[in-house]
């Protein structure tokens, strides 16, 4: 039996594209991330986060709105207007007041407002992932 605080399985883990340019942050959601079971693609910039070598691996990505240089908004918008990664879902994290507003705009799945807790984004992505698997079950013939 399949421990449900595991991202699905050893085998086939879900994989975590993160767009986070401060490094202590990235460092400690990597680590809480792939604790939980999760494998993770830690990037730092907007133009790292599109390489297609990611993005084909990647179930949900996780970015912050504001970066140092520039949005992760243009990457956020790409992957949800491409027919080959509009199925990603993708949490976009700030601690701006116009984040959820921005991050709803923009297509995102859900926004999560810094500072928060790894345990948090945890429970979100699992939420995303069940949500997924529920729309995914009702299509099945």
């Amino acid at each position: 039996m399949s421990d449900p605080n595991v991202a699905n399985t050893v085998e086939h883990p879900t994989t975590i594209l993160l767009l986070e340019d401060d490094t202590d942050l990235r460092e400690t959601l990597t680590d809480g991330l792939t604790g939980a079971g999760y494998h993770v693609l830690p990037v730092t910039s907007a133009s790292e986060a599109y390489d297609h070598t990611l993005l084909d691996q990647a179930h949900v990505a996780v970015f912050d709105l504001v970066l140092e240089h520039g949005q992760s908004t243009p990457v956020l918008l790409y992957i949800k207007m491409h027919p080959h990664y509009r199925h990603i879902k993708v949490i976009v994290m700030s601690g701006y007041d116009y984040g959820p507003q921005y991050a709803s705009i923009c297509g995102a799945d859900q926004f999560l407002k810094k500072p928060f807790k790894v345990s948090a984004l945890i429970a979100m992505i699992r939420a995303l992932q069940k949500t997924e698997a529920n729309v995914n079950t009702e299509k099945a013939p």
